[in-house]
């Protein structure tokens, strides 16, 4: 797939999560992946899945165990139990998947285990991706947005959206 096509589906995908956090009040998918995006035959990208889906009525969700996810996605706070869930889970994923589309890379690729990423993740407060090869500096920087480590200090799905599209 070209670079180009890697770019639009990124940026589609991105308007998908800033259409769910931008609603009154906004949603929360809690399980974006790779595998909850679907292709058209024109190769636009449109979300699915939304059995974990969430309105966000009040400041946050509170987290209830074993409430599923996909580790390789999950931002730290999902990993503890006592964790808030806001939007900022969603731009963790997000920013997994943007990489992901533009690189053909899972996050944290050479884990095998939930314990090897919730120790690269929690003790280690590494990235999802150690090696950038195959994306541009512009993207990895506004990924990097995504993955800091406390939630509020996130970037936001529509800022996302708005740099991948000034890149396009």
């Amino acid at each position: 797939m070209e670079h180009n096509q890697r770019n639009k589906i990124a940026t589609q995908v991105s308007e998908g999560v800033s259409f769910l956090h931008g609603r009154a009040p906004p949603f929360v998918h809690r399980d974006l992946k790779s595998m909850n995006v679907v292709m058209d035959f024109d190769l636009n990208a449109k979300l699915c899945d939304f059995g974990l889906t969430q309105s966000m009525e009040k400041t946050h969700i509170s987290r209830r165990d074993n409430e599923g996810g996909s580790p390789r996605y999950m931002a730290p706070e999902l990993f503890d139990s006592r964790g808030k869930i806001t939007e900022k889970v969603d731009v963790w994923a997000l920013g997994c998947l943007v990489v992901e589309v533009i690189s053909s890379r899972l996050p944290h690729e050479e884990c095998t285990s939930i314990q090897q990423v919730m120790t690269k993740t929690l003790v280690e407060k590494q990235l999802p991706f150690n090696d950038w090869r195959g994306v541009s500096s512009s993207v990895q920087r506004v990924a990097e947005l995504c993955f800091m480590f406390p939630p509020e200090s996130r970037t936001s799905a529509a800022h996302l959206l708005e740099a991948l599209q000034r890149l396009r």
